[in-house]
């Protein structure tokens, strides 16, 4: 069950809450015996969930620290042809060294990219918004009540029509 909220966490934090409640709402969600969730949403896309796991070997955001181990993976493969893959940290570093530290690697890997920080309610987040090696990459990082999360996003865009990619 914690499994199957952290899918619909990621899918509400993706702006998908509607689509996650009916997928939910339609029994498209499978739980395999590792535990692992399956979600396929009403359009056809399929969102993957798994607790703890590695960080994909090719992708292009580094861990937030050597060694750091995630605590979720979510896979997300739209009916478009558009993919996403996001990786998320539970950090004892302050957000501060977080920051410096994803600011250095955004202005050394991403030529052009977009911040955005807010605070409300006991909850600061920081978001760096780019493109680096053809993907889409987002790092949001979360403190709230003391505790550091840092997710990892990486995207593409829907497969162009007519296109054989």
């Amino acid at each position: 069950m914690k499994r199957i909220a952290v899918a619909f966490c990621v899918l509400w934090t993706l702006g998908c809450s509607g689509i996650a409640e009916s997928a939910l709402k339609a029994g498209g969600v499978e739980v395999d015996a590792d535990g692992n969730v399956t979600m396929t949403l009403p359009d056809g896309s399929v969102v993957r969930t798994q607790e703890g796991g590695a960080l994909p070997e090719d992708f292009p955001i580094p861990p937030p620290e050597d060694g750091a181990t995630p605590i979720s993976v979510v896979e997300i493969a739209k009916a478009d042809g558009g993919e996403q893959t996001v990786v998320s940290f539970q950090m004892t570093r302050s957000k501060n060294e977080l920051t410096a530290t994803y600011t250095a690697w955004f202005d050394e890997n991403v030529p052009s990219y977009t911040v955005v920080s807010e605070s409300q309610a006991g909850v600061s987040t920081h978001i760096f918004k780019g493109k680096h090696q053809g993907y889409d990459v987002t790092v949001t990082l979360s403190e709230a009540f003391g505790s550091n999360t840092v997710s990892l996003m990486k995207g593409t865009p829907p497969a162009k029509e007519g296109s054989s990619d």
